[in-house]
């Protein structure tokens, strides 16, 4: 269907959300009264606008006109440049001083404000300042307007157009056609990609230098978010040739120009380029965990086997178990690490209860929030996020942070304990580091054989590997936990063999089935065999996991599947299309990325707080299109407004890819393990997916796929320089 032009001039404003320039107002068209709905930035009553849209039928509040484009231009009219101004569009004017105004000056009103803003000092109660004043607000507002005019045509959004102003003012537009690799280069939410695209579209050459360079900071970047901190030059070199289609001396010039600018470091002895805060981040680690294990060890003020011994009474703590305890009480780092099952809490729990005994204060922490309430409930005391211990700090107007603990502020326990640290990436491990005080001593527990973290950096698996820290690996499962068939299979996964399937009254099940059938078995499962069996609620209790997003047993097929299933559409629920995405009411989602600057409501203390973080799950409670948000309440009682420029940031979450499950526990998983891609047929995702279970797991699909998965221990390349700077003497 072909877009609707239609023009006239705002009358009022009904709704506008400064976040998004998102706005509902009223038009006066054709001498009636109509509501347009849209993105629109600084728009104020007495404007005239061309939109560009379509109409369409509201449920709550009938006919809208909903526009994707739009024209304006300043009022003309004196009745419209009194109303323009009487809104309040420019400090300092109101309605009484633009109706003085608008007498005076008539239709050249604008035109004097704009270009000979002294004359304003012939209306009584204008000085020659307040003159100025509002002459600069009014071309500061006109900068704004012709910016995003400017990049509206490129299909920048209104929202991030605003953003782009903040950072460059006046000067965006000459900027960005002077080199529009600037805005990949400096603001957040712009890639390559997008800043490449319109630098095309202004006939840009493919050998500008400033493309080249962004596109070699682009190839690192792309390297950082597939798990490498730095990456060897002889492959980066012919990598960016092909990516940027140049030759290799222009590639080789950019290269030489950002390591002189600073802008990326390359390490000649290893051959690695680094964008340069991954560089000082791994130099900062290393040089942390160094002072650290270099440090004279102070010995605990009293007997340690007999402050073991009372800690744990009750209790037969293994040989490693006692080792680890005894390790944390001497050294100043300790790294444990094991499988489910092999008494990581216990050691933590006695570790606990030596410090209570004597005074010592402790710090609990793990990467996400599942993570941390789970550390909690097994400790039965207080953890916390790091980013939440760290004191995360936005920094206003971006999307930058900073944390408010490190070396000038430290934190104050005697004993730092982090859980899930195969989760934790090189940044977070970074700032971590810095916020010890110099007595502090690190306990850092973990799997070692779970899938790597998200963010760049293999560090756990690096630091045990260097071989310069006390590392406790457990490897006995007690009887307990040797009576579930998940810990069982977890360990024998581990180990190279077959996981046990379908005995009898055990928790570990094997469907098989074909790629075309398995999505609806799994979406069976989900809503009604295991519900009926054992009483799990569907959206909190059962998690679907797939090693893929792709296929027809990808996360993003059986997402649309399992919504069809979980959530049908009914009238009474509201929807919500965003790209390819349906979202509805009651649906279950995840946010996709770290936001530090959404804001929260805690249900549970009425507290207010920012920041939702990458991996976190909540269900959407309501769907306003009239303020184009989206109310969800998140797993840990947080209710979050999303607005829908922030929908990019959501998926569905009825099934979750393994990666993005790291860190969290369902009482019961259903795995899909129809044939994927041979990247990902690999041991340590399968124990991964199994061990995100609690009560019961369901594996659907192909034992030829399992098989494949158990046999093949390669793990993927990391590139990271920190075990070398860990060996350095």
């Amino acid at each position: 269907m072909e877009l609707e032009i239609i023009e006239g001039e705002v009358r009022e404003i009904v709704y506008y959300n400064d976040d998004n320039c998102y706005c509902v107002f009223d038009l006066d068209f054709s001498k009636n009264l109509i509501t347009c709905v849209g993105n629109i930035p600084f728009l104020t009553a007495g404007e005239r606008v061309r939109l560009e849209g379509r109409w369409t039928s509201h449920p709550d509040y009938g006919e809208q006109f909903k526009f994707e484009n739009f024209i304006r231009t300043i009022p003309q009219k004196v009745n419209a440049i009194r109303t323009y101004l009487a809104s309040g569009v420019i400090p300092g004017i109101r309605e009484a001083t633009a109706i003085k105004i608008t007498d005076r000056f008539g239709e050249d009103t604008l035109e004097v404000i704009k270009n000979e803003p002294e004359r304003l000092t012939a209306i009584k109660g204008i000085s020659l300042a307040k003159a100025l004043k509002m002459n600069e607000a009014f071309l500061i507002r006109q900068d704004a307007a012709n910016t995003v005019m400017y990049l509206q045509q490129f299909g920048v959004t209104a929202k991030m157009a605003v953003k782009i102003h903040k950072k460059f003012g006046s000067l965006a537009v000459d900027l960005i056609k002077g080199n529009p690799y600037t805005l990949c280069d400096e603001i957040s939410g712009i890639g390559f990609k997008t800043a490449d695209r319109i630098a095309f579209q202004m006939g840009v050459a493919t050998s500008h230098p400033g493309r080249i360079k962004s596109g070699i900071r682009h190839a690192l970047g792309e390297a950082a978010q597939n798990g490498h901190t730095c990456y060897p030059k002889a492959s980066l070199i012919p990598y960016c040739v092909s990516l940027l289609g140049c030759d290799v001396i222009d590639v080789e010039n950019g290269f030489a120009s950002l390591i002189d600018s600073g802008r990326i470091v390359y390490e000649k002895a290893t051959d690695y380029c680094y964008l340069t805060p991954l560089y000082n981040e791994e130099l900062s680690v290393a040089s942390n965990l160094l002072t650290l294990i270099g440090r004279r060890r102070k010995n605990p003020p009293f007997d340690v086997d007999i402050a073991i011994k009372e800690a744990s009474e009750g209790i037969t703590l293994s040989e490693k178990q006692y080792e680890a305890v005894k390790c944390a009480c001497r050294e100043n780092i300790t790294i444990i690490t094991g499988g489910p099952g092999t008494g990581k809490t216990t050691i933590i729990n006695t570790i606990l209860r030596i410090a209570c005994d004597f005074g010592m204060s402790v710090s609990l922490a793990a990467p996400t929030g599942k993570a941390a309430k789970r550390l909690s409930e097994a400790c039965n005391a207080e953890a916390k996020t790091l980013h939440r211990l760290l004191g995360l700090d936005i920094i206003s107007d971006s999307d930058e942070f900073t944390y408010t603990k490190d070396s000038n502020d430290p934190l104050l326990s005697d004993i730092v304990i982090v859980d899930e640290v195969s989760m934790v990436d090189l940044s977070l491990m970074s700032a971590l580091l810095k916020s010890l005080k110099k007595d502090a001593k690190l306990i850092l527990a973990g799997d070692a054989d779970q899938l790597p973290s998200v963010g760049a950096g293999n560090v756990l698996k690096d630091i045990i590997d260097s071989g310069k820290f006390p590392v406790i690996t457990l490897t006995e499962v007690f009887r307990q936990a040797q009576e579930s068939m998940i810990v069982t299979n977890a360990h024998r996964i581990n180990s190279g063999q077959l996981p046990i399937c379908n005995m009898k009254e055990k928790d570990f099940f094997f469907i098989p089935r074909s790629a075309s059938d398995a999505d609806t078995t799994i979406a069976d499962l989900c809503a009604k065999r295991l519900p009926g069996t054992y009483s799990y609620n569907p959206l909190r209790d059962i998690q679907v996991l797939c090693p893929s997003r792709k296929g027809s047993t990808g996360t993003v097929a059986l997402n649309n599947t399992l919504q069809k299933y979980l959530n049908p559409p009914h009238r009474e629920k509201k929807e919500k299309k965003y790209g390819e995405t349906l979202f509805r009411t009651g649906d279950k989602v995840m946010q996709i990325k770290n936001n530090y600057n959404i804001p929260f409501l805690n249900l549970k203390t009425n507290d207010e707080g920012m920041g939702i973080y990458n991996g976190d799950i909540g269900i959407i409670a309501d769907i306003n299109t009239q303020k184009a948000s989206m109310l969800i309440e998140f797993d840990d009682e947080r209710l979050v407004e999303y607005e829908f420029a922030w929908l990019d940031e959501l998926e569905l979450a009825y099934a979750l890819t393994v990666h993005k499950s790291q860190g969290c526990e369902f009482k019961a998983v259903i795995l899909s393990v129809s044939p994927t891609a041979p990247m990902l047929c690999v041991r340590n995702l399968l124990y991964t997916a199994v061990t995100r279970a609690k009560e019961i797991v369901v594996l659907v699909g192909s034992d030829e796929t399992v098989a494949k998965m158990v046999s093949n221990n390669r793990e993927t390349k990391r590139y990271s320089g920190l075990p070398i700077k860990l060996r350095k003497d």
